[in-house]
């Protein structure tokens, strides 16, 4: 069979959070950047079908693999119970690449279920990468959404120093006020990885559960749940 650029580009998304994954049967990828930790959780319905289940120890290499066959269009992926062999008739050449054990693996066991959000909105992949350019060009690791009556904003500054230099642009016009106001802290670092094309729109929604609160991206292929600061806020407004 033939894996798509489609999924080998979620696959290469993905060594970006963590280098190693657990495949199961079927079209749905999912991975975390640390078993214990968990501040980043992504999954992806992708086009192609996975037969085994699949663990690959270092995605970057099996990637690396791809593309010394020649690319997607030309590898073929026999999939078997404890390996895969890819093999490209265009070079003549073949590769048996192993699975790797579970116990040898840093994946989610399960999905994560996004609470019912308290804020939803939407902002283009373009906007998050000038985010993401404003905390490279000031050196700040903290990012912020926050909420006016009229807008949604977000914040690069550094939450340590009172007199940083800050970058703030709006996001997203409000047809009329929330009910509630919010402050979600973010580390930059924990964003880095979230891959969107510069004209797709990402649905963004943030919740408060009780004393726990999260956040989640969705774009045309891949969702994300970013953990937030500790000292991230949002309450009912009187």
């Amino acid at each position: 069979m033939k894996l798509s650029e489609a999924t080998l580009s979620v696959l290469k998304n993905f060594s970006t959070i963590n280098n190693n994954i657990l495949i199961h049967p079927g079209n749905v990828l999912r991975t975390v950047n640390d078993a214990q930790i968990k501040t980043i959780f992504a999954n992806a319905t992708v086009p192609d079908t996975f037969p085994e289940k699949i663990g690959i120890f270092d995605l970057t290499e099996f990637l690396n693999v791809v593309n010394l066959l020649g690319g997607p269009e030309e590898t073929d992926f026999a999939f078997e119970t404890k390996r895969v062999i890819l093999s490209s008739s265009k070079n003549r050449s073949k590769v048996q690449y192993w699975y790797a054990a579970d116990t040898a693996l840093s994946y989610p066991e399960k999905d994560i279920k996004m609470p019912e959000p308290q804020v939803t909105f939407e902002m283009t992949g373009s906007v998050l990468s000038q985010l993401r350019r404003a905390a490279s060009t000031f050196g700040h690791s903290t990012m912020s959404f926050f909420n006016t009556d009229e807008m949604i904003c977000a914040k690069v500054f550094d939450p340590e120093v009172a007199s940083s230099n800050t970058f703030e642009m709006d996001v997203s016009t409000l047809d009329e006020p929330l009910p509630v106001e919010f402050n979600f802290l973010f580390n930059i670092q924990n964003l880095k990885s979230l891959a969107f094309g510069p004209n797709e729109t990402i649905e963004i929604n943030l919740a408060a559960m009780g004393k726990g609160k999260i956040s989640q991206f969705i774009g045309d292929h891949v969702t994300y749940y970013i953990s937030v600061d500790s000292d991230s806020m949002m309450k009912e407004k009187p």
